[in-house]
């Protein structure tokens, strides 16, 4: 899935990235993303979507960019170390939302985009959350559902 999605209250874009640009330090990580807030020009977030078990609901686990080594964890011991856990500053169930309502999120990069994301409490976790919290008063005020708006670029 390179698809590109857009949170209508704040602004903020969450782009799915292709998997050969993996960084992920978890082996069961299905798709990377970014998420950039509104008046940046870069990703201010990492983002990546595994599944626990191989068919469980997807995690999603968000990261400031550079906070994780460059290279994929080789071991789980690795991937769950503690700079892993230090990182973390989002971690949550994603939901695919169609016109049926909750539909499966796409497993595979070649499978089709689906209408919304829903990040689960991704925006009380960056308004109300630890990591830098003086960057989200005022103005940003976000919802967890991000509308498909394009391909990723």
């Amino acid at each position: 899935m390179h698809a590109r999605y857009t949170e209508p209250t704040s602004g903020m874009v969450l782009q799915f990235i292709p998997y050969e640009f993996r960084k992920a330090h978890t082996p069961s990580t299905s798709s990377l993303f970014t998420l950039t807030l509104p008046g940046e020009d870069e990703p201010v977030f990492a983002g990546e979507v595994s599944w626990n078990m191989g068919w469980s609901r997807p995690n999603g686990m968000l990261t400031p960019p550079g906070c994780l080594d460059e290279e994929p964890a080789e071991t789980e011991e690795e991937a769950m170390g503690p700079d892993f856990e230090g990182c973390t500053i989002w971690e949550g169930v994603v939901y695919a939302l169609g016109d049926e309502g909750i539909t499966p999120l796409p497993a595979e990069e070649s499978d089709p985009a689906p209408r919304q994301v829903l990040l689960t409490d991704l925006g009380r976790t960056l308004r109300y959350g630890v990591w830098d919290y003086d960057r989200f008063q005022g103005d940003i005020l976000a919802d967890d559902v991000f509308t498909l708006d394009g391909c990723a670029s």
